[in-house]
């Protein structure tokens, strides 16, 4: 099978990380090489802020070492998107970091994977945007 791309939001990589069951299964797609995943520099550092407020400094640096070591997924350095990101935020009214993951899959020309939150579920935004469940299911 195929491998099929796709941009995750921090909050995905985050349920990866705590272990959740969909973070579990999401997971062995990617081991199993069903998935490959991208991810923007500016979730990395979502995800590093995250988890330095629940686990501090130390530890969050062996972590996202791990997560970077692991191969799992490909950091798109933030100034390549940086230009359209501003106008995402604008026109969905969202945050920053989400408005960098709509935009990688839309430069990428790809899925950008959220999980399930209220404030995206309020708006309308492009049809490349998937929820985790939708992609579990497909």
């Amino acid at each position: 099978m195929k491998s099929e791309d796709l941009v995750f939001d921090t909050g995905v990589v985050f349920e990866i990380l705590i272990g959740s069951a969909e973070g579990e299964e999401t997971l062995q797609l990617i081991e199993k090489n069903r998935i490959s995943v991208y991810i923007s520099e500016l979730n990395l550092t979502e995800l590093k802020y995250i988890i330095c407020r629940k686990y501090g400094e130390e530890l969050t640096e062996e972590i996202i070492g791990r997560l970077l070591g692991s191969g799992y997924f490909e950091v798109s350095p933030f100034p390549s998107i940086a230009d359209e990101v501003w106008k995402t935020k604008c026109k969905y009214s969202i945050s920053l970091a989400d408005s960098a993951t709509i935009t990688l899959g839309e430069v990428l020309g790809i899925k950008s994977v959220f999980r399930r939150e209220k404030e995206l579920l309020a708006k309308r935004l492009p049809s490349h945007v998937k929820f985790l469940d939708e992609i579990m299911n497909q």
